[in-house]
């Protein structure tokens, strides 16, 4: 099997096939030659970008863990820091404007790249690699508005609304985290490429679902193919590889394709993995997804199963009891979706009311800060009674947020 490797990627121990031009064009003697040095190495980066490699061919060591090791650094710190969420630096309002610009272009780009992945053709890595370190910048000035327009529900663009949402949650959490940002960046772009291998199966499998034994196989081949997708692409981080293989493994050890268990897993797989099954969870696919406090009590519920138990942990303290985009209801009865919160204050969001005690419409929807009431007695009819399905009592999200997102 032939793969591209970008020449600052390469090896001792690669056998190099195939080069990014012709061989008369080079100072090498023989066409296909095994890496043995340095030197070889820094000529190659000479005259080449790229270059194919013929792994059957090669014996290098391919390393366990392809993240950077200060990523591993920062998951064994994981139990021995209080991580909070990041200040905003503009005003919601001001950001949600810029965010929604942000969001659109990347609903585009991501269409662009499924198409291209589906018609066999290389992914391109400068164009995804922007496009995520875009969405970065936009959770850096203020985090709620891009989550809160991930959170949108799109039944017309499942795949493209599931790749953008996993890649700005698994974002979102990074910097929780305090990952430096460039550790953000490549955390990223592995969730917004981790399906990628799902354009080389059948539509209606990966639409409705497998509904046999057989078509579950197929569907679980999607990771592998994922590999192969992002083999065949320059610039690509092995990290983003290894997410595409890995995001459906568990810390038990019954997950696929290949049964690790947590301690072989990569901190930056079991991230994806994480935020994969909640955006799953609260979107649904062909159904009703589950309210954001159902899906976050599910990934605590199997912590140390199926997920790292100190991730779900930190992703859980960073989305807050009341996740931005969740629909709830107050003790008024009135109906809103939570549109931001400052830090510290999870309790006491910000909502667009959508719904009146009796719950009809209100036109327009109107805006509410819990934090103001929350010092006052005689309010309580402010606090919030329960989270509700996204689209309970008839609410339309994605209306609401995006005809609403100029508050």
């Amino acid at each position: 099997m032939k793969r591209k490797v970008d020449a600052k990627d390469l090896q001792i121990g690669m056998y190099v096939s195939e080069l990014d031009r012709s061989w008369l064009e080079t100072s090498f003697l023989f066409q296909g030659f095994k890496i043995t040095s340095q030197g070889d190495i820094n000529e190659l980066g000479r005259y080449c970008k790229f270059v194919f490699v013929d792994e059957d061919r090669s014996d290098y060591q391919r390393p366990a863990a392809p993240t950077p090791r200060q990523i591993e650094t920062a998951a064994t710190k994981l139990a021995e820091v209080k991580y909070e969420k990041p200040a905003a630096k503009i005003d919601f309002e001001e950001e949600i404007i810029e965010a929604r610009k942000v969001k659109e272009v990347a609903e585009h780009q991501v269409t662009l790249m499924l198409r291209q992945a589906r018609a066999g053709k290389a992914l391109d890595y400068d164009k995804a690699s922007k496009l995520v370190t875009d969405i970065v910048e936009s959770l850096i000035r203020n985090p709620d508005a891009m989550l809160l327009l991930g959170s949108i529900k799109s039944h017309q663009q499942e795949a493209e609304a599931h790749a953008i949402n996993t890649c700005i949650l698994s974002l979102t959490l990074g910097r929780f985290m305090n990952f430096s940002q460039k550790m953000v960046e490549e955390l990223g772009l592995a969730a917004l490429l981790h399906d990628v291998g799902e354009v080389r199966l059948p539509v209606e499998l990966v639409t409705v679902g497998p509904r046999t034994p057989q078509e579950t196989e197929l569907m679980k081949s999607h990771t592998r193919l994922g590999v192969e997708i992002l083999n065949s692409t320059p610039g690509i981080p092995e990290s983003a590889i290894d997410v595409a293989l890995s995001h459906h493994e568990q810390v038990d050890g019954n997950g696929y394709p290949r049964g690790l268990t947590g301690n072989s897993l990569t901190i930056f797989s079991k991230i994806v993995g994480l935020v994969d099954a909640y955006d799953k969870l609260t979107r649904g696919k062909g159904e009703r997804g589950i309210s954001s406090t159902e899906a976050l009590r599910y990934l605590y519920l199997y912590r140390d199963k199926l997920f790292d138990a100190k991730l779900t942990e930190a992703f859980i303290k960073c989305l807050g009891i009341y996740p931005v985009g969740s629909l709830v209801e107050l003790d008024s009865g009135e109906v809103g979706i939570v549109i931001s919160s400052q830090p510290g204050e999870h309790l006491f969001p910000r909502l667009m009311l959508v719904r009146s005690p009796d719950k009809r419409p209100y036109e327009p929807p109107r805006l509410i800060s819990l934090a103001m009431f929350a010092r006052e007695e005689a309010e309580k009819k402010y606090a919030i009674r329960q989270v509700l399905p996204p689209d309970a009592y008839g609410v339309d999200m994605r209306s609401y947020l995006l005809n609403e997102a100029v508050f």
